[in-house]
């Protein structure tokens, strides 16, 4: 399991294997109030991965955060 301040997430119950994965966490944390600044972490991940849908997103929070 993916561990990020005493929550684990997986991705169909299932140990995240790729950045896709990643991605998918990081998305769901974005759209999820509760687990939404837990989005940058995956995302990351992902994005140091090369995952072009990842990296947007990123920019997308960085923008959205006035950085």
């Amino acid at each position: 399991m993916a561990h990020w301040q005493g929550t684990d997430f997986t991705v169909d119950g299932r140990e995240p294997a790729g950045a896709e994965d990643h991605y998918q966490i990081g998305l769901h944390c974005w759209n999820s109030a509760q687990h939404r600044a837990a989005a940058p972490y995956f995302l990351e991940t992902a994005a140091s991965a090369g995952h072009d849908a990842a990296v947007e997103l990123l920019g997308h929070i960085a923008c959205l955060q006035g950085h």
